[in-house]
């Protein structure tokens, strides 16, 4: 069968083949190929389906879209937040039961980052997302360049908002030898992220960072005042001059260090976050030198 129809405004062309139609009528077993191509995205898969006595689909699944915040836009009226989210490619051997999709041999490439690894989808009452993904180098440039924290010499006042974030959860862990997040490179990461409700929580299982090595976790969350922001982390043998001036833009210590950091605020912005934080921050240094001292 093939044909055209039209979703959420887009014409989608589509082609459907069943080697065996007497047999999917009466759901057993049969090879199934479908191809849909569109402005949004291109889509096809390969493999078999079945729908007694519950939906089964096994095959091979291909995608790509040239925006994936377009993409996921039209399809599920959800704005991704933040920068990135552009070009997307996806392969994997697929396994659809009921609402549960698993995806095995994934390899998944996403604003030039490729990694590979398996992810489940379960739409059985909320949407969750899980997987375990490995890549080599990992730019996060993109999507941290649109967090601005200062506008002009004051702290940005804009509103924080968390709402893009509660139609989904997430649970995804993800490992790279390398990772580039701006002008910072980081060494080896192992991080693991957890969206649930629109709550996000970061945990950095270990990274190296400016010559040493950083562990933690940074959380987001909502409250009655905006945003509850709660972070800790430690850096420890770090160089300090190297990472107290990515950190926090001191350029006075030299050395080798350790940094702990546990703080916490709230608000509706950066500027009212900056206002309330609390909490404390511990440098522990040696052989080192504070300015020529």
């Amino acid at each position: 069968a093939t044909g055209r129809f039209v979703w959420h405004d887009e014409p989608i062309d589509a082609t459907l083949s069943l080697t065996d139609f007497v047999a999917a009528l009466d759901g057993d077993r049969s090879g199934l190929k479908l191809r849909l191509t569109g402005a949004p995205l291109k889509f096809a898969f390969d493999g078999n389906i079945s729908h007694r006595p519950s939906l089964k689909v096994e095959g091979t699944l291909a995608a790509d879209t040239a925006s994936l915040r377009d993409t996921l836009r039209w399809a599920a009226h959800w704005t991704s937040p933040g920068g990135g989210f552009g070009p997307f490619t996806l392969k994997a051997q697929t396994s659809i039961v009921g609402g549960h999709i698993s995806l095995s041999g994934v390899n998944v490439e996403l604003d030039g980052n490729v990694g590979e690894g398996v992810m489940t989808f379960t739409s059985n009452g909320r949407r969750t997302l899980q997987g375990t993904l490995a890549t080599g180098t990992l730019d996060l440039t993109r999507y941290v360049s649109t967090i601005r924290l200062l506008n002009g010499s004051d702290w940005n006042r804009q509103p924080i908002t968390l709402s893009d974030l509660t139609g989904i959860d997430v649970d995804l862990r993800l490992s790279a030898a390398s990772v580039t997040l701006a002008d910072a490179k980081l060494g080896r990461t192992a991080i693991a992220a957890n969206l649930r409700g629109g709550d996000l929580t970061v945990a950095v299982g270990e990274s190296q960072a400016f010559g040493g090595v950083a562990s933690g976790s940074f959380s987001l969350a909502r409250s009655n005042a905006g945003t509850a922001l709660k972070t800790q982390m430690q850096f420890a043998d770090i160089d300090l001059n190297q990472g107290l001036a990515r950190l926090i833009g001191i350029r006075r210590v030299e050395g080798k260090g350790t940094l702990v950091l546990n703080l916490d605020s709230t608000g509706g912005s950066i500027h009212e976050i900056a206002q309330r934080l609390n909490g404390t921050a511990n440098l522990t240094s040696r052989k080192g030198a504070i300015t020529g001292i």
